[in-house]
């Protein structure tokens, strides 16, 4: 059994205590060109990691990925959904 775990490292200010990889970024980020990055590694990741193992649970961290929108979590997790054996 294995977990996803996708760090988005942008916020729009950086907290005193967070200790986290992340930076603060006011301007406009290419969501689509992201996603499709994201994507890529992940299905890399399967290939070289993940083979035969079953998928317990994704998460988002890092940053502030409450900032990130419907569509880009919805997408990747597709990509997982069509892409990994998942457990029940």
């Amino acid at each position: 059994m294995s977990t996803i775990y996708i760090h988005w490292p942008f916020c729009v200010s950086k907290c005193s205590y967070c200790n986290f990889n992340s930076v603060v970024c006011n301007e406009r980020l290419d969501y689509g060109l992201w996603a499709e990055l994201y994507q890529n590694v992940l299905l890399k990741f399967r290939d070289e990691f993940y083979e035969g193992e079953s998928i317990t649970s994704v998460y988002f961290g890092g940053g502030t990925p409450s900032l990130l929108p419907v569509s880009f979590v919805h997408d990747f997790l597709d990509t997982v959904y069509k892409n990994f054996r998942l457990d029940n």
